[in-house]
């Protein structure tokens, strides 16, 4: 037989088991895929750290109180958060309290902090020495190393920034200082310009108001010669004002007195009431004469019916119609008596009504006289203001004799005036002169070199303060590593026992009892790696360790713990389950936060991350080897704990047990010879 034909007998074998068993179908199927999500996993979790660095918190604590400097006010501090948070390169976050700031770096709530101090401004903006404004970047390489790194690539980055800034501010600080003065010299030369012409100005002005001084003196001479006759008229004025002022006060007495006997406004009105009811009176005794004359009429004709009719009335017919006729005598004299009077009722009446107008106009005219005289009386000036303008005219004739008298000393001043003007106008000349030399001696301009502003000597330094100090980069990686090979080791245990095997006699013992007595050894195996990993550890590697016993403790916990998520998919999906532990670990390695800070991963592991064991397990053990996280070891390893208590009784009621024959039950790893 050929070698290629032994080779193909050989290959036929292989072939047979895939097709006798399609679960090992299946199982080649998923191994193709098993190395490209290793790689999707780890590979997408660091895929573009730097898109992912806004969501890296960072904490900004602005102490700074700003300073002052050539009256402007200056805030660098305030400059710089708002341009970092501007720019959003970076997650920050401004406290104001730098002891808060501290403790969420220490406790992993943030990645650093930058702590500006209170006198920053003023000691950055005087840069009286090289570094003399410093910041704090405050950092903790025990949470994570690489956080810790980007931290240290930032301190210098902010230095170098500040002092461009602050250098171009302060240079163009010195430019405009410079332009300024260029400026300022130029307006003093147009000054300079402009009092020399000026000062010729006044020369000229000078000689004007000199010739103006000598007409002056002549007007000032005419106006003592008025100012005496002023004087002499005012004499006159006074005497004519004092005649004038006794006058007026008769005057006032005869109007007082006119005042004075008016009659008053009541008796006007009385006088005007009774004329008005004398004039209604007559009219009423008018319309009664007239009633008066009709009863009149009436009766005489009643009388002279009766006297007609008692004619004719026996016996005393006669009589009564004798006297009836009397009465109509009488009633006829009555009647022409009651005619006149009524006529002249009527005149009175008449009379009346015009007596009634007359004494209306009277007292309208009454009350005009006695408010104009009143009016009259209010308009006289007072006694007493009639004294103080004779008073006045007194003084006015003694001011015109003063203002004669100083019309005189202004003449003389005036003749002092032309000789100081004829003084004044020889020192116009020599300030000309002396402007004259002053123009000349200053510059058009100033000779001042351009300044580059970028080019001033650095100001500003930045202090990288470290919180739970890592001597070394492997020191670092060791907090993360360690975990990981322990996973590995509980993985490998399953390749030397069948996790869901158990033989046939022990089918009827209780759940609990199979899955711990299942569990022992492997246990037993891997608390035994721990031990070997803390020797390397500690005497191989020589690395540092803060709290031993507490990393003792840890990694004895979370072998365990590994050992039972392996058991617990291998019970559930068999041999798939070793693989499905090989993925889950890779998956909790992005997720953990444990190479880069996981701020700096993809979402999905961010939102895995507080759910998965390891997470947990890699912060304890950070906490025992550098006292990270602010010594919070005992919250991290009650995270830890949770995996057990849910793990444990699903796995165990859940879990899938595969019973054989003693004689078939046999370690997963070949041991037969």
């Amino acid at each position: 037989m050929s070698w290629l034909a032994s080779v193909y007998q050989v290959l036929l074998c292989d072939l047979r088991l895939l097709r006798r068993y399609p679960r090992l179908r299946f199982s080649v199927l998923g191994i193709l895929f098993v190395p490209s999500l290793y790689a999707l996993i780890y590979i997408s979790s660091m895929w573009n750290p730097e898109a992912n660095a806004p969501n890296l918190p960072v904490a900004i604590v602005n102490l700074d109180q700003g300073t002052q400097f050539k009256g402007e006010v200056i805030e660098v501090g305030r400059t710089l958060t708002e341009k970092l948070k501007a720019e959003q390169k970076l997650g920050f976050q401004e406290l104001h309290d730098e002891a808060l700031a501290r403790q969420g770096v220490r406790q992993g709530r943030f990645d650093f902090a930058l702590i500006i101090p209170q006198n920053f401004s003023t000691q950055a903006v005087r840069a009286e020495r090289s570094g003399a404004g410093q910041l704090l970047v405050y950092t903790s390489e025990g949470n994570n190393y690489t956080g810790a790194s980007v931290a240290k690539k930032f301190a210098p980055e902010i230095t170098r920034r500040l002092n461009e800034l602050l250098n171009e501010r302060r240079w163009g600080r010195v430019s405009d200082i410079a332009l300024d003065s260029q400026e300022k010299v130029a307006r003093l030369k147009e000054g300079v310009m402009a009092l020399n012409q000026g000062a010729q100005q006044l020369r000229d002005g000078l000689v004007k108001a000199n010739e103006g001084s000598h007409q002056l003196n002549k007007g000032l001479g005419k106006a003592d010669e008025a100012g005496r006759q002023i004087q002499t008229g005012a004499g006159q004025l006074k005497d004519g004002g004092l005649r004038l002022t006794e006058g007026m006060k008769q005057l006032g007495a005869g109007i007082q007195t006119m005042n004075d006997k008016l009659p008053s406004a009541d008796d006007l009105q009385r006088l005007r009431s009774g004329a008005q009811t004398l004039n209604e009176g007559q009219k009423s005794l008018n319309a009664g004469l007239v009633q008066l004359q009709d009863g009149s009429v009436r009766l005489t004709a009643g009388v002279r019916e009766l006297k007609e009719k008692s004619a004719d009335i026996p016996i005393w017919g006669k009589r009564v119609a004798d006297g009836a006729g009397q009465i109509e005598a009488g009633t006829v004299k009555l009647n022409e008596g009651l005619i006149r009077a009524s006529s002249g009722s009527a005149q009175l009446v008449q009379g009346s009504g015009q007596l009634a107008d007359g004494v209306q106009r009277l007292t309208e005219g009454m009350d005009k006289m006695g408010a104009g005289v009143r009016q009259m009386h209010q308009k006289m000036p007072a006694a007493t203001d009639l004294d103080q303008y004779g008073a006045g005219l007194v003084k006015l004739d003694a001011g015109t004799a003063q203002l004669s008298q100083g019309l005189g000393q202004l003449n003389s001043g005036s003749q002092r005036l032309d000789a100081g003007l004829d003084a004044l106008e020889e020192g116009a000349g020599k300030l000309a002169a002396g402007l004259q030399t002053l123009d000349e001696a200053v510059p058009m301009t100033l000779d001042i070199p351009v300044i580059d502003a970028a080019g001033f000597s650095s100001s500003v330094k930045t202090e990288v303060e470290i919180a739970a100090p890592v001597l070394n980069n492997g020191s670092a990686f060791a907090s993360n590593f360690i975990p990981l090979s322990l996973w590995v080791g509980a993985v490998m245990t399953a390749f030397l026992f069948h996790y869901r095997k158990l033989p046939v006699t022990v089918q009827g013992h209780g759940a609990w009892a199979k899955s711990v007595g299942k569990m022992f050894i492997p246990s037993a195996i891997v608390l035994a790696q721990v031990m070997v990993m803390l020797i390397t550890v500690r005497v191989v590697m020589g690395i540092e360790v803060n709290h031993p016993a507490l990393l003792v403790l840890t990694l004895l916990t979370s072998s365990i713990i590994f050992v039972s998520i392996v058991m617990a998919l291998v019970r559930w999906l068999g041999d798939t389950g070793k693989v499905m532990a090989v993925l889950f670990l890779i998956l909790q390695l992005s997720s953990s936060g444990a190479i880069v800070p996981i701020q700096l991963s993809g979402e999905v592991f961010q939102f895995l991350h507080p759910y998965l064991p390891f997470t947990w397990v890699v912060k304890a053990t950070k906490v025992a080897m550098f006292d990270a996280y602010d010594g919070q070891w005992l919250a991290m390893y009650a995270q830890m704990l949770i995996t057990p208590l849910i793990l444990w009784p699903l796995s165990t009621y859940t879990g899938r047990w595969i019973y054989q024959a003693e004689a078939d039950y046999m370690p997963a790893l070949d041991v037969v010879q």
